[in-house]
């Protein structure tokens, strides 16, 4: 009798917890960070004199705009949402990548194929706990950069928070992709985790 992927997604929940709870601190908390200290950029003349001292290049680099500090979704566009992308792309890569590879390290592959579950099933398993993993991490930046936003500064246009955290959430989903194709590729933990930082 086959068994319900079900036991699956809650065993990969489980085996990936830690790297969760990580992420679902790490990442928020740049984002309220971020959020907190808004006030102290916009609409600050003397802040903006000194942005515009620093050379174009390095402002392009990381997306920082003296023009952009005049809202609170302008400010939370520049260098608060690269490290969004940045770390969530990064988690969700690493997160992808050792799918399979853990297993081949820990040496429990032939005993997990060996289930009452295919190989598409063991699979699809980790891709849905991971995916609702991301999600968590998302609504979560979501909701605490819309609360630290309207108690500490003022946001006009939710939507836009809205779809730069949702940008996120993509790209998280688009790395964790090329995690699932490096896992086949590569036959160790610590390979997969150098191979997703190379693929970041």
């Amino acid at each position: 009798m086959r068994g319900t992927i079900g036991n699956l997604i809650r065993n990969e929940w489980w085996i990936n917890r830690r790297n969760f709870l990580i992420a679902l601190v790490v990442i928020p908390g740049f984002q309220i960070l971020f959020s907190g200290v808004a006030n102290i950029f916009l609409q600050n003349t003397d802040m903006v004199k000194m942005v515009e001292m620093i050379p174009s290049a390095m402002m392009d680099a990381f997306g920082f705009y003296p023009e952009l500090m005049t809202t609170f979704e302008g400010w939370m566009s520049s260098e608060p949402l690269t490290f969004y992308l940045m770390l969530f792309g990064g988690f969700a890569a690493v997160w992808g990548s050792l799918t399979i590879a853990r297993e081949r390290s820990s040496k429990t592959q032939d005993f997990l194929f060996s289930l009452p579950y295919t190989r598409l099933q063991i699979f699809m398993s980790r891709v849905l706990a991971q995916l609702v993993q991301m999600l968590a991490v998302f609504l979560v930046t979501l909701v605490s950069v819309y609360l630290f936003g309207s108690l500490l500064s003022s946001i006009a246009k939710p939507e836009v928070i809205l779809i730069m955290m949702l940008s996120g959430l993509l790209i998280a989903m688009a790395f964790a992709g090329i995690g699932y194709i490096f896992t086949v590729l590569v036959h160790t933990e610590r390979g997969q985790c150098l191979s997703a930082s190379a693929s970041l």
